[in-house]
């Protein structure tokens, strides 16, 4: 498989994982990630696989809108790294809050037994004056 083909594959994945947290599909996202998946969310707070989902799982967060404006994957060899924009809504029902998301982020996925599995992904806010 050549890398424009991988990076099709991603980009696809990506879609993917986007549409199943919109959606709160743990199923979905169970199945992208890796068993070693760990998301750094944008205060810097640290979830497994596990917690991730159970939070999403039990609304602890949820999302009501997501888009993607940007996207550049990065092939190499058996990983691929996503560097991208998300633009979303989130809601936080314990503590009474709604965010607008502007944040960069970074997915990394692996070739885990010949399937691609996210494995990382991190996100940091983008400053109002950027």
């Amino acid at each position: 498989m050549s890398d424009h083909d991988r990076g099709r594959e991603i980009h696809r994945l990506e879609q993917l994982r986007h549409a199943a947290m919109l959606n709160g599909d743990i199923g979905a996202l169970d199945d992208l990630m890796g068993q070693e998946f760990v998301y750094t969310h944008s205060d810097g707070h640290r979830d497994s696989k596990q917690e991730y989902l159970r939070k999403l799982g039990d609304r602890v967060f949820y999302f009501s809108s997501m888009e993607q404006p940007e996207e550049d994957i990065r092939i190499n060899d058996g990983s691929a790294l996503v560097f991208g924009r998300m633009l979303a809504q989130v809601h936080v029902p314990g503590a009474g809050l709604t965010k607008t998301l502007n944040n960069s982020y970074l997915a990394a996925y692996g070739l885990l037994d010949g399937q691609w599995k996210i494995l990382a992904l991190q996100s940091t806010p983008i400053p109002a004056n950027s």
